[in-house]
């Protein structure tokens, strides 16, 4: 007998940021950022020469919840980030919290935003929602880009929404 860890499990217990009582293992996702920061990182260091300013974090569903809750409450960890399908009405919407936080705070870095889902989704209308609502925000220090893909259901997301998010992040 091993070690056979559940990766939808482990997936919600890192990139969920807050407890649910129908994922009781979720609610990590600041111990996961610490263990990028503090161990990835300088584990990368120690084997490649990388610009420490300059990093990326591109993910899908709840990842790109992890991206988007990353670039809001510690805005220094990376700089360009990609989030296809963002699960961010995770928790009755308390991404607008830590969106708000962020809002509030004008020291942030530069960043760019690159969010995009499935034109086939039953999610479109939240998503424009929260589209608009980041735009309105002129950020000075945030750049963003938003797209609903065409003909495209989650599945679809990952692979052209990575491919357009890259293309805007490094633009």
């Amino acid at each position: 007998a091993g070690y056979h860890p559940n990766p939808d499990s482990l997936r919600a217990r890192d990139y969920i940021p807050t407890n649910a009582k129908r994922l009781p293992q979720c609610g990590g996702a600041d111990k996961f950022s610490s263990f990028i920061k503090n161990v990835v990182f300088p584990f990368v260091a120690s084997i490649y020469r990388f610009d420490a300013y300059d990093k990326t974090f591109v993910a899908c569903t709840l990842g790109g919840l992890f991206s988007m809750y990353t670039l809001f409450t510690h805005p220094d960890m990376f700089n360009r980030y990609v989030a296809a399908s963002p699960a961010f009405t995770w928790d009755n919407n308390v991404f607008y919290k830590y969106e708000e936080q962020y809002h509030a705070n004008t020291s942030n870095p530069s960043a760019k935003l690159c969010m995009c889902v499935g034109g086939v989704k039953t999610s479109v209308p939240d998503f424009e929602k929260l589209t608009s609502s980041l735009n309105n925000r002129h950020y000075s220090n945030l750049q963003i880009e938003s797209k609903v893909l065409e003909n495209t259901g989650h599945s679809g997301t990952k692979g052209i929404g990575y491919e357009k998010g890259l293309q805007f992040v490094f633009k």
